[in-house]
């Protein structure tokens, strides 16, 4: 069950919303599947970044676009990781929107994703959130949904 606050919620839907129609993304930094900061990252997606997936490449590569990739370059995730160790913290997980689309990975999202991590969807349909699923690679490399828990 991944933990977060209502203020975090907020600041979650905010980047989405801000962010729009492009999808955003960041790092949940805690302990324990319990969010204590919110790290927002740019969205540093290019075709060349995808270029290197080419099982991932659709029919028409020039067809995909920030408004339905993300990624986070390697050197802010460092940037985090060297944060989260001088506050006792870590990466615990991983969030990014999909603008007009449902909160459900992607094949994409499943591709790039790490075990270790939860992953955070928030839909954004005409700028507004209407909803946020938090999600979890199993054993066999397929997304289960995970419990989001909201603690005051």
């Amino acid at each position: 069950m991944l933990s977060l606050t209502p203020s975090q919620i907020e600041q979650l839907i905010t980047q989405a919303q801000t962010c729009y129609p492009e999808e955003c993304c960041g790092l949940l930094l805690g302990h324990n599947k319990t969010v204590r900061e919110i790290w927002p990252t740019e969205n540093t997606w290019t075709l060349e970044f995808s270029q290197g997936m080419p099982e991932l490449l659709p029919p028409n590569p020039q067809a995909q676009s920030r408004h339905d990739r993300f990624a986070i370059a390697p050197t802010a995730i460092l940037k985090a990781q060297k944060y989260a160790r001088t506050q006792d913290l870590a990466i615990i997980g991983i969030y990014h929107s999909h603008p007009d689309h449902p909160a459900i990975p992607s094949e994409y999202d499943r591709v790039i994703a790490w075990d270790i991590y939860s992953y955070l969807i928030l839909s954004v349909e005409n700028q507004q959130v209407t909803t946020y699923r938090s999600w979890q690679l199993d054993g066999d490399r397929q997304f289960q949904e995970e419990p989001i828990q909201i603690n005051s």
